[in-house]
């Protein structure tokens, strides 16, 4: 870890969000309890049992991904002691106790003892409650929170393509103050706010704002002393600046203290140049200090123009990508641990950027964005639609104003976003007034970040059909940024920066920003062919490398963002992994795609060459032994080796594509890239390759994916799509209609996770014969994979099976369950042919896949 990053973990005790260890080293004028472990946690339904657990925590961890059922949105319960031993108001001075939360999805009502201390409405953002007047002080004092994460037409989002996942999914803290403090009850902000006024090379005026608060029964004088620390990047920095102010605050009152600072020859804080300082305000009352905070922060400037954006007024090109904030095996609910490591991929990646979608995260996020200098745009979750009420209004007004003054004195955080796709999803019919009304809401927000922090541009997020909508909204904000799938959702990848080029020249004074654009992938599915919408590999490559060529050509954008770093839980899709939404760089489980290979080739600045991993078991099929494989690299060009084999090839847009003849078994290529003429880096993978056109002591067998045009791989096969197993020794046709392309189905598939195996089918509606040719006399193992139909009228429950005239086997399916899949495995003795019978029982039968392996001895 080093020295910037151990400083802004510490420096962000000061609040109570660093890490559980951390933070209690820290001065003993305030002190920070975790209350993360010890709760007991029950879901608010009938006869639930109160089990233990710790934070963070969500109960939509399993069921958000369990194609079984619909996932909870309800209300869920905690509880836990708060203040363990009956002295804990002696301890030190303090007498005031606060309560902070970092976040819980999406109204929390809190109690202490029994009686209720607060609401708050919003999952994403801070909210602290004082509980200093329902303390017993006793050792049986108990905190008590009611979370509800049910749909709820006031509070945004309503809808949006993420799981909104229901708990306490971020650290609690217990926070002792005296009377009289720096506040913490300004919409839960540190009650320091930290602006660089200007800044150049030689000079920067800081002006430094904090909240007094008194809340004990008399009026109060005292002083509050600045400070402001060196720059981060240099231990050996012993600059200090200290003022004290003076200030008197009524009882029960608080009171604003400010002063301007010079700084000489500052560090300036950049993207990928970070450069952080410290500044601290103590509370001085009679001789003594009450209370202490200390915040970082960076020294820098923002402009934006049509051209891009000015930081420390140098042109700086944003370019990077969005992040979701939840993970495989967690949810929502990640410990501080795994979020750097995150943040780290997107540096690694080569990256200056990072748009936190659609919702502020956690605030180790911002803290490591600060440190490891990436350039943040931030956003509410007013996602999709709104809701025409003043409740909605407020409470996303509300919203926006705690994430500005939470996260005001993060210098990587260069742009506000108020909304995202707002249009997209209207209400069918749309209410009378609704398109303005959008408009209002969209100026009243863009209004309040203005009010709380006019030194950042504000920027909105549209799909590309509501940049024209005629509603006036796009118009709205400093930066329109535009959420673009030219080869996905619609258009053809070429048509991407002639619709940028139209559009800059219509609005030549407007700020455009490519907030989104991506293509779903599955890195089990691969093409030779490949297709939008097919999930391949190889389709999301192509939509990369020709879009992100086409962002590099135009200048004149303010930034790009690639959707997204990683898969991320989205409970409404069906794509090919369920729930999941594929567009990421990265797995769900933080695996590399190729996509992300792509990038870190075009982007790193040092060398780079790596060949692909997705495509590493294979097949060879219809005599074709000569399969491509992708080298992303930086270098000019690259040598490829298979054994004696050998080929060069020039490299372009940061790859290069060289034909290998690959053999049966373990084939190990080697690629070695050229920088000027000179050889550099290299690298080398195993391709792990079934011969499907001969047999050989280890391996005689073929999968078919019925119905597929696309090859995947899984469980240790692979499934070749039905139209290329010609020239294998294996060879069958199974007649009937074919269920089609693309690979989406408005069902959750049940009982598989191979999805795509499942999702091209042909439809066995009567008694259907055939065989399946041989190469070899012996026993096969032969497993079929069945669906049951996509409606349960006229759907069979059961289907009879019969191999080589073997007795009827019946394979029968949940009379309830539409879309299920199933399978039915047989070893069956064959000299040159397997003849199969399949009869659906009273109504018609999806067969998915057929694969066969000839047993060795």
């Amino acid at each position: 870890m080093n020295h910037t990053r151990i400083l802004a973990i510490v420096l962000g005790c000061a609040f109570g969000i660093g890490h559980p260890g951390v933070c209690q080293a820290q001065d003993t004028s305030r002190s920070r309890q975790s209350l993360n472990d010890g709760w007991s946690f029950r879901l608010d339904s009938s006869g639930a049992s109160w089990e233990s657990v710790n934070l963070p925590h969500t109960w939509n961890v399993s069921d958000a991904f369990d194609k079984s059922r619909t996932y909870y949105r309800g209300v869920g319960e905690y509880r836990r002691a708060i203040l363990r031993q009956a002295e804990a108001r002696s301890a030190g001075s303090h007498t005031r106790w606060f309560v902070l939360f970092e976040g819980a999805n999406q109204i929390a009502d809190v109690s202490v003892n029994n009686v209720h201390v607060g609401q708050h409405i919003g999952g994403y953002t801070r909210f602290v409650f004082d509980v200093t007047d329902y303390l017993r002080y006793d050792g049986t004092d108990s905190l008590t929170v009611r979370v509800d994460n049910r749909y709820n037409e006031d509070v945004p989002p309503l809808s949006a393509d993420f799981t909104f996942y229901g708990g306490i999914y971020r650290d609690v803290w217990l926070i002792g103050v005296d009377d009289v403090h720096v506040d913490l009850e300004d919409y839960a902000s540190s009650g320091m706010y930290i602006t660089t006024m200007s800044a150049n090379p030689d000079s920067a005026r800081i002006k430094v704002a904090v909240r007094v608060a008194n809340d004990s029964g008399t009026a109060v004088t005292g002083r509050a002393r600045l400070t402001l620390g060196g720059a981060s990047s240099n231990a050996d920095d012993a600059t200090s600046h200290t003022e004290e102010l003076r200030f008197r605050v009524g009882a029960g009152d608080v009171v604003t203290l400010s002063k301007e600072f010079l700084i000489r020859n500052p560090r300036l804080w950049a993207p990928l140049k970070p450069e952080l300082y410290q500044a601290t305000a103590r509370v001085l009352v009679g001789g003594s200090e009450r209370d202490a905070v200390t915040e970082t922060f960076g020294i820098r400037t923002l402009k934006v123009t049509p051209d891009g954006m000015l930081i420390n007024g140098v042109d700086t090109r944003l370019i990077g990508t969005n992040r979701h904030q939840d993970r495989m095996g967690y949810g929502n609910a990640l410990p501080n641990e795994l979020h750097p490591p995150d943040i780290e991929t997107v540096v690694d990646l080569g990256m200056n950027f990072l748009r936190l979608a659609h919702y502020p995260q956690d605030p180790v996020v911002l803290a490591e964005t600060d440190s490891l200098g990436l350039a943040v745009w931030q956003e509410i979750p007013v996602v999709n639609r709104i809701t025409q009420s003043e409740e909605f209004y407020s409470n996303a007004e509300r919203m926006i104003v705690e994430m500005v003054r939470q996260n005001y004195n993060h210098p990587s955080i260069v742009i506000w976003g108020i909304m995202n796709e707002v249009l997209l999803r209207k209400p069918n019919p749309i209410p009378e007034g609704y398109f303005s009304d959008v408009h209002a809401l969209a100026e009243r927000l863009n209004g309040a970040v203005k009010r709380e922090d006019p030194r950042r541009p504000t920027a909105l997020a549209v799909s590309g059909g509501e940049i024209y909508d005629g509603t006036g909204v796009s118009s709205v904000t400093d930066i329109l940024g535009m959420n673009l799938y030219f080869g996905w959702y619609v258009g053809r990848f070429e048509s991407f920066g002639p619709f940028l080029d139209t559009l800059h020249v219509r609005h030549p004074d407007r700020p455009l920003f490519v907030s989104e654009y991506g293509a779903g992938s599955d890195e089990r599915i691969h093409a030779h062919n490949p297709r939008a919408f097919d999930f391949s590999s190889e389709y999301a490559i192509a939509y990369h490398r020709s879009s992100f060529e086409q962002i590099l050509a135009r200048p004149y954008l303010v930034g790009t963002a690639v959707w997204a770093t990683f898969d991320f839980g989205s409970a409404t899709r069906n794509d090919t992994k369920f729930a999941i939404n594929q567009k990421g760089l990265f797995t769900f489980d933080r695996v590399p795609k190729d996509q992300a290979r792509y990038y870190e080739a075009v982007l790193a600045p040092e060398p780079r060459i790596e060949i692909e991993r997705d495509h590493l078991k294979r097949v060879l099929y219809d005599g074709n032994k000569i399969q491509s494989v992708v080298i992303y690299t930086n270098a000019d060009s690259v040598v490829v080796r298979r054994d004696d084999f050998v080929v060069s090839a020039l490299v372009s847009n940061a790859a290069a594509t060289v034909a290998i003849p690959f053999v049966a078994g373990d084939n190990v290529v080697t690629a070695t890239g050229y920088w000027n003429g000179t050889a550099g880096l290299f690298d080398s993978a195993s391709f792990d390759v079934h011969d499907t056109t001969s047999c050989d002591d280890e391996w005689c067998g073929l999968a078919i994916n019925i119905g597929s045009l696309e090859v995947l791989a899984s469980d240790g096969w692979v499934y070749a799509p039905e139209s290329e197993i010609s020239g294998t020794l294996f060879s069958m046709h199974v007649p009937g209609v074919r269920i089609p392309e693309p690979k989406t189905t408005p069902h959750a598939i049940r009982d598989t996770v191979d999805d795509p195996l499942f999702q091209t089918c042909a439809v066995i509606d009567d008694l259907t014969m055939g065989s399946l040719a041989v190469p070899a006399a012996g026993i096969y193992d032969v497993t079929l994979g069945f669906a049951r139909h996509e409606t349960a009228e006229g759907a069979a429950e059961a289907i009879r099976i019969s191999l080589n005239g073997n007795d009827e086997v019946e394979a029968v399916f949940d009379a309830d369950a539409t879309w299920r899949a199933g399978v039915v495995s047989r070893s069956v003795e064959a000299s040159s042919e397997i003849d199969y019978r399949l009869r659906p029982v009273d109504g018609s039968m999806l067969l998915c896949s057929v694969k066969a392996a000839l047993e060795k001895e």
